[in-house]
């Protein structure tokens, strides 16, 4: 394993498997990009190319290409292994291939893909299939495109796929987890079939254009066929809010074009791909996920949505902007003219070039919103009714309110103003109180039985940041360790990590002193015994324009704030202690508390 995994490393670079997830921009001599772990409007997530490491100083993440696909992936060592040599063109040894191969989750995508590819056969090659090779024909899809998307076509036989799976060694359990096959038990006897039966079949893939489930659009209905189009259930490989439909084909060409064109089927998808526009994904006909869309914003910050125009397409749409303007993405609304059609597939059909200036034009969600709340012919009776003026306020603001950025939101509640022609200081409170949040939880450490010390999280977050850049500056600048030593131990650091290396430097700058009696500043060592990466990127990251004497001020400054906090924390704590003692009458236990405080403040 070890030389497997030392090979894909040599020959990945850890910047460009990043870079098929994220959008990394320069930042000195390292790479920079908001971190995919948690929510962020500064880039804090950094990638070293020279130490091929990644690290997040907002989430405190790190590690290198495995720990990176594992974490981003939400996968295991074995299958980050997997996808890693797929894409390193690694032959994996035999032993390797074996432990990969008994994992479940690996079974499971072997299954799924051979279905795919039985399905695409069939509809390629059987003559039963030529009732569904003409339907393709009749939706303008091309054999091109039937290729690309590998789509194809389950028989009404009931139980073909299963036998065939069954004869190449899969488990009926597992065939029954990966979603091809339902197992029903009667009494004793239990039945097994495939769940797709008579219809085309679209497989649905990972980022990584792996089949991980399947939507099945029924050929000819009956009474007795069930839902038009049926989908993969929840399996541990298929997870419908997890997916976007074709993003594996479309990531690319949205990192090109920098935005994504959300449609609403898979018919759709395969229309604008077929036209020549290739950043087009789908989420199924549901209202997006917030995962979808941390999905969608590893590649773009703008996405346009051409869902129906219908009140359920609409209401649809509306839940899903919500959490897209909520995530920090720019959305904009595609409008298909009167006449075009009524989705993305129609119109194409009908007029490409209408599709395509459809999406060119397409308009700021709030703009579009607004006009369709206050239609041209609708105006004058909504100005005179203070109520209806009053709801079609508060839903734009409820969008208004949602947006990041103070300006884009100050730039909307003076248009949403003029349009509404109502005060823009109406809305700003309006806007002020719809963001209004609860006060942040605070973190509650219990002292003893009913007294309890109580963290504000601002403190929390300050001090990790203080840590981390103390420690930052502490590895470059080491010949201030016997300075820094006066002011700090061990204990000032909240982060296990740190106070651990902070530990390390002090044995190995102790022994590196001669003789032990002489004071801190008599120490020697000018280099830390132990170097931690993570420190030098964010060294490098945040105070890489300063010179040797500037980091020695800031390091002075940073301490001195990190002890002020640790001091402040530490005396509330004591200050509690002695509460607790008073009122259960310890006065020796009273006593040593306050010796404590005294030194605390002297």
């Amino acid at each position: 394993m070890t030389n497997d995994v030392e090979v894909i490393k040599q020959r990945l670079d850890v910047a460009d498997v990043v870079r098929d997830y994220l959008t990394l921009k320069q930042s000195g001599t390292h790479l920079k990009a908001n971190c995919p772990f948690h929510h962020e409007k500064s880039a804090s997530f950094m990638v070293n190319r020279e130490r091929q490491i990644w690290h997040c100083f907002g989430c405190n993440e790190g590690g290198d290409i495995f720990t990176f696909v594992q974490r981003i992936e939400n996968i295991d060592f074995r299958e980050a292994l997997r996808l890693l040599a797929e894409k390193a063109g690694v032959e994996l040894t035999s032993s390797q291939k074996t432990e990969i191969n008994r994992n479940e989750k690996t079974r499971f995508l072997d299954i799924v893909q051979m279905a795919a590819s039985i399905y695409h056969r069939i509809l390629r090659e059987l003559p039963g299939a030529a009732g569904a090779r003409d339907y393709l024909t009749r939706r303008g899809v091309s054999p091109e495109m039937i290729e690309q998307f590998q789509v194809g076509f389950s028989p009404t036989a009931w139980d073909l796929l299963t036998q065939y799976l069954l004869k190449k060694n899969f488990a009926i359990n597992d065939l029954a987890q990966a979603g091809v096959t339902i197992v029903k038990t009667d009494g004793a006897r239990t039945k097994q079939f495939d769940r797709f039966r008579g219809r085309i079949m679209f497989p649905i893939w990972d980022t990584h254009g792996r089949p991980i489930g399947f939507t099945g659009r029924i050929l000819i209905e009956t009474k007795d066929s069930g839902g038009k189009y049926v989908n993969t259930p929840e399996t541990p490989l298929f997870h419908k809010g997890n997916v976007v439909y074709a993003l594996h084909l479309a990531k690319a060409a949205i990192k090109e074009k920098e935005f994504a064109v959300l449609v609403e089927g898979q018919m759709d998808v395969i229309a604008c791909h077929q036209s020549g526009m290739k950043n087009v994904v789908a989420c199924s006909g549901t209202a997006l996920t917030v995962e979808q869309l941390r999905l969608l914003k590893r590649y773009t910050d703008e996405l346009r949505f051409a869902f129906d125009a219908d009140e359920a397409g609409q209401h649809a749409a509306e839940r899903s902007i919500s959490l897209a303007l909520a995530e920090g993405l720019v959305v904009k609304i595609i409008s298909i003219p009167e006449g075009g059609g009524k989705d993305a597939d129609e119109c194409i059909k009908k007029d490409p070039a209408v599709w395509e200036a459809a999406v060119k034009n397409a308009r700021p969600f709030i703009e579009h919103m607004m006009e369709r709340a206050v239609p041209e012919n609708q105006r004058t009776e909504i100005f005179k009714d203070a109520r209806k003026k009053s709801e079609i306020s508060q839903k734009i603001v409820s969008f208004i309110a949602l947006l990041p950025s103070a300006i884009e939101r100050d730039h909307w509640i003076q248009q949403a103003a003029m349009n509404l022609q109502t005060s823009p200081d109406a809305l700003t409170e309006l806007v002020r109180k719809a963001r209004a949040n609860p006060a942040p939880e605070k973190t509650t450490h219990t002292i003893d039985k009913g007294l309890t010390y109580v963290v504000d999280p601002k403190n929390r977050q300050m001090r990790s940041m203080l840590e981390e850049r103390v420690m930052a500056l502490l590895q470059e600048e080491f010949k201030l360790f016997g300075e820094a030593s006066t002011q700090l131990d061990e204990s000032f650091f909240s982060e296990p990590a740190y106070a651990a290396l902070y530990k390390v430097w002090e044995s190995g700058y102790t022994a590196a002193s001669a003789p032990k009696t002489h004071g801190p500043t008599n120490f020697i060592s000018t280099e830390a015994p132990v170097k931690d990466p993570t420190l030098e990127l964010l060294l490098s990251a945040v105070y890489s324009e300063l010179g040797s004497k500037e980091r020695q001020a800031e390091l002075r400054s940073l301490i001195k704030r990190l002890r002020d906090i640790y001091l402040t924390e530490q005396r509330e704590l004591l200050i509690r202690e002695i509460q607790l003692a008073e009122r259960a009458g310890n006065k020796t236990r009273m006593s040593e508390l306050l010796v404590r405080y005294q030194k605390l403040i002297s």
